[in-house]
C-alpha cells in the first residue's frame, strides 16, 4: 500500500465522520450538539485533500 492509497483511505474515513455529523446530505450543516465534531473532521478533510492532489503532482 502506497501513501497516497493511504492518506485516500484516512480521507474517506474522515468523509464518513464529517457526514455522520451533518445534518443534511450536502454535509454543509452540522448536527445539533455535534458542531464542533463536524467542524474538525471537515478541517481534517480539507487538509488530507490538499496532501493527496499535491502528492498527486509528484510533490
Amino acid at each position: 500500500m502506497t501513501i497516497q492509497e493511504i492518506l485516500k483511505e484516512i480521507y474517506e474515513e474522515t468523509m464518513d465522520k464529517v457526514f455522520a455529523a451533518s445534518g443534511n446530505y450536502l454535509m454543509t450543516i452540522p448536527k445539533k450538539g455535534m458542531e464542533e465534531e463536524h467542524a474538525r473532521f471537515k478541517e481534517r478533510a480539507i487538509a488530507l485533500e490538499l496532501l493527496i492532489e499535491e502528492r498527486g503532482n509528484g510533490k
